[in-house]
């Protein structure tokens, strides 16, 4: 999954990965494909965070668990719309939502990203292995 800061959608594939043996690459087929909307009150808040630029540890924390929900929400819609079920799916991967992106550092400042989407809450609703918070790295180490 990817929720970018435009908040435009939520973008959801589901991917088959198989290999024709152990030493062989890694393949890839794309499943299903879905932009799902974010639900408003989520949409409206992380907006408000980014144009105001300012907060409260409190509202970040409630922000990174609706996060969470909204994101599980949309596997769960994606599945239905596909006629599937969590049961054709292993893993869960999303970079989260992100909230801030500096890609292009001036002066004394530095590279960085804040996402959120708490990870365990992904897990606890969908009950899968969730692989998440990997946009940090991403964009660390090049991107």
């Amino acid at each position: 999954m990817n929720s970018g800061m435009l908040m435009d959608a939520v973008d959801c594939a589901l991917c088959e990965f198989y290999q024709g043996t152990t030493t062989s690459y890694m393949k890839m087929k794309l499943l299903t494909y879905e932009e799902l909307q974010h639900h408003d009150e989520i949409k409206k808040r992380v907006l408000r965070l980014i144009r105001e630029n300012k907060t409260t540890t409190k509202e970040m924390a409630q922000v990174n668990v609706s996060s969470g929900i909204d994101l599980a929400d949309a596997v769960l819609r994606m599945l239905k719309n596909a006629n599937l079920t969590l049961d054709d799916v292993d893993v869960v991967s999303t970079h989260d939502r992100t909230i801030w992106l500096l890609s292009m550092p001036r002066g004394k400042q530095i590279k960085a990203a804040l996402t959120m989407a708490e990870g365990s809450i992904l897990a606890k609703i969908l009950n899968k292995t969730i692989v998440n918070d990997f946009r940090v790295h991403e964009h660390f180490y090049g991107r």
